[in-house]
């Protein structure tokens, strides 16, 4: 904490950048009538972005979910490793299928 140095704001306008300091007087030549409405504007600005966000965050989470679905699903379809012991099977010079015991698949 001893590091602590004063920052640019309404009591160190001398800290501030050029476009700090314009903003800041900008904000001073406003009546407080205009200061509670752009208070108000921007609080609903905000409440408005974060509904847009958690709306988008949804339907990100679904899709998320919905392609780890298709993914599992396709991952239980995979006939690879049946095409590979197939062509196992074939490459040892056997082309007949190995006794099943049953009806199985």
């Amino acid at each position: 904490k001893a590091n602590l140095k004063p920052v640019c704001g309404l009591n160190n306008m001398d800290l501030c950048v050029e476009e700090k300091k314009a903003l800041i007087e900008s904000l001073m030549a406003m009546s407080k009538e205009e200061l509670e409405q752009n208070i108000e504007n921007d609080r609903l600005d905000k409440k408005l972005f974060d509904e847009m966000f958690n709306k988008e965050a949804e339907r990100l989470s679904r899709e998320y979910e919905e392609l780890i679905q298709a993914k599992e699903d396709r991952l239980k379809a995979d006939s690879l490793g049946l095409l590979t012991a197939v062509l196992a099977n074939k490459v040892s010079g056997s082309n007949e299928l190995p006794p099943t015991g049953g009806d199985e698949l």
